[in-house]
């Protein structure tokens, strides 16, 4: 699942490198550079590049104080498009580009197509019936891409 993180993983991994089979998950989720620009809000993205650790723990204070108000304009930074994810997030459309991150596209595929389609466009080495066609898919529906949403969430949180 680490090389699905990078924005063009044939050229460049994400670093610090994950292990895909590493059990301490210390370095993930916001204590990593690349997973926490993914996961910060969107719409809060040019602040945490300026300073991810002032950003972590004003948002930490916030949390904890109860502040913090988690509404439905609060978007992941993974779900939108970039090389950077949300580096296209529009604050005037916040609709605009939703759900067209590569990261998100990557683990639907890997989830309902095969790992080997992932990252190569067209390419499946499958030796079985992928879940798409296991489950007779005809399409991408909500609840494909909520469900992908949340294993991302949950791989790059797991601490």
């Amino acid at each position: 699942m680490g090389s699905y993180a990078a924005p063009h993983p044939d050229k460049e991994l994400v670093y610090p490198p994950i292990a895909d089979d590493s059990k301490n998950r210390a370095k993930m989720g916001f204590n990593h550079a690349q997973l926490g620009k993914m996961l910060c809000p969107a719409k809060h993205l040019v602040d945490y590049i300026k300073d991810p650790a002032r950003y972590y723990y004003r948002m930490k204070d916030k949390f904890d104080s109860g502040s913090l108000k988690v509404t439905s304009a609060v978007w992941p930074a993974y779900l939108y498009p970039g090389d950077i994810p949300g580096e296209d997030f529009d604050a005037e459309d916040i609709i605009e580009g939703l759900f067209r991150g590569y990261l998100l596209e990557r683990v639907a595929k890997h989830i309902f197509t095969s790992p080997s389609s992932a990252l190569k466009v067209g390419v499946s080495n499958g030796t079985r019936a992928c879940n798409a066609k296991l489950h007779r898919m005809t399409g991408v529906e909500a609840e494909h891409i909520a469900y992908a949403a949340v294993q991302v969430s949950f791989f790059k949180t797991c601490t």
